[in-house]
């Protein structure tokens, strides 16, 4: 039997932390990951105002396609690996590290070659040949991404980021300038096709060098097999309704309005979700594994850190999309030429779906980390039943802004799911809440100072 080590952590999830420790903990964890996460969205954001002069809307919904194809089944299986492994009392054990890699490898051949099943079916469906082949060369990205180490579990389980957020640098420059040179002798939607192969390469490699002291091998150990698969069974349920959820808008938005609209709604959900990434990263990748330490001491410890923790995805992320709700049209005019000009308001009624998750993600993984395994799936549920709903019922009602509108409302049900059983474990304070509210209107009444001032300044010729 093959074997391996581990490197000792300080900060080994068994070693009970006072909140102090914690705290200096996540501010330093948030301060890693807002940093990487933000330059990589700089970066990101670069590239793509430059793609955006080189290709066409049509390229941009034709990619959209294929990444919700490929996400989607990827969370349509998606188990909880590193979930399990940051939760998990084993988790820096070799067997249970090793059964997840494993595992992850098997499940990413299984997703190649569902791609490939649903590649031609989807090309009729869209109407667009080139599908077929930019899904079936795209399958083999589910190929390298199973490989990935699990090494990236270990690091966030130990809130060590800096290593991490390095190789998502280098990954998102890599793939930047691939998709740029690939312009320069192919101006077509592979550039954007060989941009994400670049990145998950990147990944793939910078994975397996990380600094954990420990090397995967191909092996399943029966307990560790189970242990992952059984706290794994409601996150498949949530992950899968979550794909319905989060992206059966654009598929819709894809058929009903056309692949050149699907383009220009995707760079209105890119700039959104870039926001909604970074609560949603500092939850996953800072909190939930301080949560799921303190949670093993009781809930009073984290009822005490739970809103502290909060206070600046509320302050900073609350207000900058205040200010965005209402600032949002002249930020995509600036920024983007004529033709993505729509873009402008669906980013601005988009903000109000990530500043409602940028609420609600914190108190998911509170919850999860107390072992509530089966609130996401419900949250997952809801937010499914509304867009399946209400998405085509607003595209009906009025047409691409009843759609957008209907998407912009999908976390509005998820309040009814998760604060209930919040409240009856006696975390929820509803006047920190209303606090969270405010920070968003006090941003949306600067937004409406500053918007006529800038927006007559442009319109004036202020900007050549």
């Amino acid at each position: 039997m093959t074997t391996t080590t581990t490197t000792p952590v300080d900060d080994s999830p068994g070693s009970e932390r006072p909140p102090e420790s914690n705290r200096r903990t996540a501010i330093r964890g948030s301060i890693i990951e807002i940093g990487g996460f933000g330059l990589t969205q700089i970066i990101r954001l670069g590239g793509n105002l430059i793609l955006t002069r080189l290709l066409f809307p049509e390229a941009f919904g034709l990619a959209a396609i294929v990444s919700i194809v490929i996400s989607g089944l990827e969370l349509l299986s998606d188990v909880g690996f590193g979930q399990s492994v940051v939760q998990n009392e084993r988790g820096d054990e070799p067997g249970f590290l090793d059964t997840a890699w494993s595992l992850q490898v098997i499940r990413g051949f299984v997703l190649a070659g569902l791609c490939l099943l649903l590649a031609y079916p989807l090309a009729l469906l869209y109407e667009q040949p080139i599908l077929f082949w930019l899904l079936s060369v795209s399958s083999l990205q589910s190929i390298l991404q199973g490989f990935n180490s699990t090494s990236l579990f270990t690091l966030r389980r130990h809130v060590r980021l800096l290593p991490i957020a390095s190789m998502e640098i280098a990954g998102q420059v890599t793939s930047v300038l691939v998709m740029i040179l690939w312009c320069q002798f192919d101006v077509s939607v592979w550039a954007l096709i060989a941009g994400g192969f670049a990145r998950s390469a990147v990944r793939l490699v910078g994975s397996h060098l990380l600094p954990v002291g420990y090397r995967n091998h191909f092996r399943i150990e029966r307990r560790a097999r189970d242990q992952i698969l059984s706290f794994g069974k409601w996150i498949l349920g949530s992950t899968a309704i979550f794909f319905v959820s989060r992206q059966a808008d654009r598929l819709m938005v894809g058929k009903l309005l056309g692949v050149a609209t699907l383009g220009v709604f995707s760079i209105a959900s890119m700039l959104a979700e870039v926001i909604e990434l970074v609560a949603s990263r500092l939850t996953n990748n800072v909190f939930f594994p301080i949560f799921s330490r303190i949670g093993k001491e009781g809930v009073g410890q984290l009822r005490r850190f739970y809103y502290r923790a909060r206070l600046p995805i509320d302050s900073v992320l609350g207000t900058g999309l205040g200010f965005l709700f209402v600032f949002g049209s002249t930020v995509v005019e600036v920024v983007w030429d004529e033709r993505y000009s729509e873009a402008g308001w669906m980013f601005e009624l988009l903000c109000l779906r990530v500043a409602m998750a940028a609420v609600l993600y914190p108190c998911d993984r509170c919850l999860l980390a107390m072992g509530e395994t089966r609130y996401p799936f419900y949250r997952s549920l809801v937010r499914a039943v509304w867009v399946l709903v209400g998405v085509p019922l607003g595209w009906y009602l009025d047409g691409t802004h009843g759609l957008v509108l209907a998407a912009a409302l999908a976390e509005l049900p998820v309040f009814f799911v998760l604060w209930p059983p919040f409240r009856r474990l006696g975390m929820l304070r509803l006047e920190r809440e209303l606090l969270a509210a405010g920070f968003f209107i006090a941003g949306a009444i600067l937004g409406l100072v500053v918007d006529p001032i800038v927006s007559g300044w442009l319109h004036s010729g202020g900007i050549p």
